[in-house]
Formats: C-alpha cells, sequence, structure tokens
C-alpha cells in the first residue's frame, strides 16, 4: 500500500509538471512505478511553489510550504488526513541570494490520530528530536524513563563504543562500555583519549582514576607528591592541597602530612612543628589551651645523681642565702622564667625530683643529728 501510494504520488507530480523529456520514462510494474533517466543527471522530483498568482507570482515567503510528501489510510469508512509526513519549508523570504530552508518529519502515535512532529533539520544543519528549536548539531528533547530513554546504543558484539576525532583525526577521545558480564563488577565503562583509558567506572560503583582495577568507591592512581603534582589536587584561588597515597600537602601555609619525607606531621611553614591553637609553634608542639589525658608519658633523665657520693648537696645555711637574693629554689627556673619562657616539663619533673631527693638527704642528716643530741643527753643523765 504505501508504494503504491508513493508511486501515486509520483506520477501525479510528473503529470502536473506537463511534459516528459524523451530521455525519461514511467514504468508501471505492479505496486511500483519505476522513473528511468536516459543519460544525463540523475532523475529528480521537485516541487516549486511561490506567493501571489500564476499571473503574478512573488516570492515565496518564510514558513512557506515547498513540497509535502504525506501518507493517509483508510479507516473501514473513509479516508484519513495526512498521518505520515515529510515537509520541506521556506525558512525565510526568498531571494536571489537568500533561500533558507528546513525539512520535519512527522507522524502519528499508535492509539491517537494526532499527527506530530518527530524530527526537524534546520537550515543550518542542525538535527532535533522532540526539540523544534534545536541548539545543537543534535538535540534530543524528551522526559526520558528506563523503558525509553533519550539515546540508546545496542550493539550485537560485546563492547558499545562512541568516538570523538578532530578534522584530521590526529587525536581521539572513546567512550566505551562493555556489558557481556553476568557479573556487574567485571562490567565496566571507560573515557579514554588515543587509546589511554583515564576513567573506569565499573559495574558494582567502584571508580579508576589512572586505574583499570579500582576496589574501592573512587581510587586515584597517579604522580607521587613532589610538592608540585600528584595523584589528587584540590586548588582554591593560590592555595592548593596535594594528596598521593601516604601524602597531604596544604602549600604555602603549612597543614602537611607526610610520610616519604623527615617531616612526618607538620602544620606550620617549615621545621616540623605542629600547632594547636597557633599557627606560630616554635616547638614540636605548641597548645594554646587546655591538654586532657589519662595518662602522658616522658622519656627523660632522672635525679638519682643526687644520691652519688660525690654529690654537692649544698648546705641548708648556703640554700638559706641563695633563696632570700633570688626568691626560688637554686637550680629551679624563677617565677617570671616560666611565665617567659614555659615550663619544659621533662626538665623540670628532673628537678623537682632532685630537690625532693635533696629533701630526703637533709631528713637524713637532720635525724642523724637529733639521735646524736638524744646520745649526749642520755650519757648525763
Amino acid at each position: 500500500m504505501k508504494k503504491l501510494f508513493i508511486s501515486t504520488i509520483i506520477l501525479c507530480l510528473l503529470v502536473a509538471v506537463g511534459a516528459f523529456s524523451q530521455s525519461v520514462q514511467l514504468t508501471p510494474i505492479n505496486d511500483e512505478i519505476l522513473v528511468t533517466k536516459y543519460g544525463g543527471t540523475p532523475p529528480n522530483l521537485a516541487g516549486r511553489r511561490t506567493g501571489g498568482s500564476v499571473a503574478s507570482p512573488t516570492a515565496t515567503t518564510a514558513s512557506g510550504g515547498l513540497v509535502t510528501f504525506s501518507g493517509r489510510g483508510y479507516t473501514g469508512s473513509s479516508f484519513t488526513s495526512d498521518k505520515a509526513q515529510i515537509s520541506m519549508t521556506a525558512d525565510e523570504l526568498f531571494s536571489p541570494t537568500a533561500n533558507g530552508t528546513r525539512i520535519t518529519f512527522s507522524t502519528t502515535l499508535n492509539g491517537t490520530t494526532s499527527l506530530t512532529e518527530r524530527m526537524r533539520i534546520d537550515n543550518n544543519g542542525k538535527v532535533g528530536i522532540g526539540a523544534t528549536n534545536p541548539l545543537a548539531r543534535l538535540q534530543i528533547t524528551h522526559d526520558g524513563t528506563d523503558s525509553d530513554p533519550h539515546l540508546r546504543l545496542h550493539t550485537t558484539g560485546s563492547f558499545s563504543r562512541i568516538n570523538w576525532t578532530t578534522a584530521t583525526n590526529v587525536h581521539l577521545w572513546t567512550a566505551q562500555s562493555y556489558l557481556e558480564s553476568a557479573t556487574a563488577a567485571s562490567n565496566y565503562w571507560t573515557l579514554e583519549y588515543d587509546g589511554i583509558r583515564h576513567l573506569y567506572v565499573k559495574g558494582d560503583g567502584n571508580v579508576g582514576i589512572g586505574t583499570s582495577t579500582p576496589d574501592t568507591k573512587l581510587q586515584v592512581v597517579g604522580n607521587e607528591n613532589d610538592g608540585i603534582d600528584a595523584s589528587l589536587k584540590i586548588t582554591s584561588g593560590a592555595q592548593s592541597m596535594l594528596f598521593d597515597g601516604n601524602e597531604i600537602d596544604a602549600l604555602s601555609t603549612g597543614l602537611y602530612l607526610n610520610n616519604n619525607t623527615a617531616l612526618n606531621v607538620i602544620l606550620a611553614q617549615g621545621g616540623g612543628n605542629v600547632g594547636i591553637g597557633t599557627t606560630t609553634p616554635n616547638n614540636k608542639l605548641d597548645v594554646l589551651g587546655i591538654i586532657r589525658a589519662n595518662e602522658v608519658i616522658v622519656e627523660t633523665g632522672w635525679a638519682d645523681y643526687v644520691f652519688n657520693e660525690d654529690y654537692n648537696l649544698k648546705p641548708l645555711d648556703e640554700v638559706e642565702a641563695f633563696i632570700k637574693a633570688n626568691k626560688h629554689l637554686p637550680s629551679v627556673p624563677s617565677a617570671a622564667s616560666i611565665q617567659d619562657k614555659g615550663a619544659h616539663v621533662a626538665e623540670l619533673m628532673t628537678k623537682m625530683m632532685e630537690k625532693i631527693e635533696e629533701l630526703t638527704l637533709y631528713s637524713i642528716q637532720q635525724k642523724k643529728e637529733i639521735d646524736a643530741l638524744k646520745k649526749r643527753l642520755d650519757e648525763k643523765k
């Protein structure tokens, strides 16, 4: 039926033109009409339209139809209007230097009677599917569902592939998918440049950058952190943070967590100093605030040297004179020094133990003196 309908249109057009060249023949064969051209250019079926009238034709106007090929059917009681259509239309007012056109394709959805445009090719070559004003070489406008997506690629092999190339085909971007495995982790989608895979998405949701075997939700394999480049770089303004397998660097202001340098933890600009509550730590750990812990272990020397035979235990009257002059114990930092420079815990604990052990020696001496006085008193009785 479709072939007969098209053949009838062709015949009507040719008859309407009015004259056939002897080099053109029409041959009816069953439900077809063949147009045969002998020599010269190929046969051409054309529709022509003007504005105005036969006596006074005017230029073809914008949106004026040039030629339409339509399909109609019979409902059992009457013939329908156009239900499938290819329409060629002027897209601007025709002149000797401007002849813009467009082509639209329309069909009727099953179970309905309304003819609807499905696709068009605009005068600039842009194609719209479901879009009447395509803004790109191909624009698809559609609500999109799992059963009726915007675009579906199907291959009879294992791979589905899309390539993007330059005009000279020197470089090539490729998007490729593999969907032949029953195991999600074995199926994947990749993005390649000149045959090198840069992005790899597995069916189980694992994503790899620089690796085709990601074993976690995001795995990045790249350059080792050298302070300039790394596997992962996050930049905000002039500041950058670099990551690799064992390092985090926040450049310029510090915050380095390095495993392959001598500076294992750095929260300051150089020196390996860590600051909490301060941006200018001068020591390995500076905390501006209170530290709370269940236990602190300090590894340092101890004051048992006080009990050595050659230890110079100062006489108490000498100690008394020092205290009166300096207002603190000998070899112990003053209050002013502690307030200015802080206290070195290990050193201070050693000094405190030194004084405790000295007090023990003083107590032993005093006991001996007391025992000797008691003995003398007993002997005089």
